[in-house]
């Protein structure tokens, strides 16, 4: 099993394509569904938000995980990979739970520290888990997360 994270954010990726890369939360439980049912996805979350659009999955290979991830997201938002591929930054295993780590910490942010990602973590872990996307491997991870978050939060001055 490996994790992986495909993400585009403020850093790196223009506003007009964050745009159309973004979720509609009234789709959500729809997009989670096909991105689970892609070849090689055992679990996913995705994480939406004004700043960055994030798919996590849990793979049974790396090749083929990253492969299936941007197919799911050029045929959701109908867009050629081409268009968006050069923005996509892919992590794998102890890069994408780093990052998990540092996004819902807020450390990852525009504002360093701003508390409304971990909300926003938070409220991704539970549709995907309440549209059975997440399993075992997600749902302890994305806990450590929020816990090691609230911790930082409270234990530091960021």
């Amino acid at each position: 099993m490996h994790i992986i994270v495909a993400g585009l954010d403020y850093k790196t990726t223009p506003v007009e394509t964050r745009e159309r890369l973004a979720f509609q939360e009234d789709t959500l439980p729809q997009a989670l569904q096909e991105l689970r049912d892609m070849k090689s996805i055992l679990e996913c979350v995705i994480v939406s938000t004004c700043n960055r659009t994030e798919v996590y999955a849990v793979v049974d290979q790396l090749h083929t995980g990253r492969h299936f991830v941007k197919k799911f997201l050029g045929r959701w938002f109908e867009m050629p990979q081409e268009d968006f591929g050069p923005f996509l930054n892919i992590r794998e295993n102890d890069a994408a739970v780093q990052h998990l780590f540092q996004v819902a910490s807020g450390l990852d942010s525009m504002v360093i520290g701003e508390t409304q990602i971990l909300g926003q973590v938070k409220h991704a872990l539970a549709t995907a888990h309440e549209n059975e996307t997440t399993g075992t491997i997600f749902n302890e991870l994305f806990k450590r997360a929020v816990t090691y978050a609230k911790r930082a939060h409270h234990e530091t001055e960021i």
